[in-house]
């Protein structure tokens, strides 16, 4: 059940985003706290939130709107945090001041990602190591189809561990290959 939002969304803004079918947050590196929650308690739950960070985001933050069901992606981010509402309706953050010409901006936005971030937990079934490789590949059990790039830096799981996975699908290399990068072990 959703609860009430605080007051760092303005009743004016309230009810464009009660009324919208699409959210898009755009935000460099942090979100203000509790912007999520509150943007998910004025919205439907049928209404999907996504977000779009840029690359030097902590994965924790990442993880935190994962684990909320909300979607993210790596793209184009601004100095500074947007809201956009259908995309008709944008605004600069933190005084929700309005952006001119919101469509083009959000679209412009959307257009730019570069990669969408998943959760993948499982149990590893392989890992494929080359000793000169800064990487290895592991496959999961639960998913014998998907490879996962691990940068040997992170640490290197073994065969029969269970492992919780923050992957990073890079759309340069197409929705057709079964490859993500891992961002980070989060068990």
């Amino acid at each position: 059940m959703a609860t009430a939002p605080s007051d760092l969304i303005p009743p004016s803004i309230r009810f464009i985003a009660s009324a919208a079918r699409e959210v898009l947050v755009c935000f460099p590196d942090h979100l203000p706290d509790g912007l999520a929650d509150d943007l998910r308690a004025l919205v439907s739950p049928a209404i999907r939130l996504e977000f779009q960070c840029s690359p030097s985001t902590a994965p924790e933050v990442i993880l935190a709107l994962l684990n909320k069901g909300h979607h993210v992606f790596e793209g184009d981010a601004p100095p500074e945090v947007l809201v956009f509402f259908d995309r008709h309706s944008g605004y600069r953050l933190p005084d929700w001041s309005p952006l001119p010409d919101s469509f083009t901006m959000a679209c412009r936005l959307t257009w730019n990602r570069a990669a969408a971030y998943v959760r993948v937990q499982g149990t590893i079934a392989e890992v494929t190591a080359k000793p000169e490789a800064n990487f290895v590949l592991v496959r999961l059990t639960e998913n014998p189809h998907l490879r996962l790039s691990l940068s040997k830096p992170l640490g290197v799981p073994v065969p029969g561990e269970r492992v919780s996975l923050l992957g990073r699908h890079d759309f340069r290399f197409g929705m057709d290959v079964p490859l993500l990068e891992c961002v980070a072990i989060v068990n």
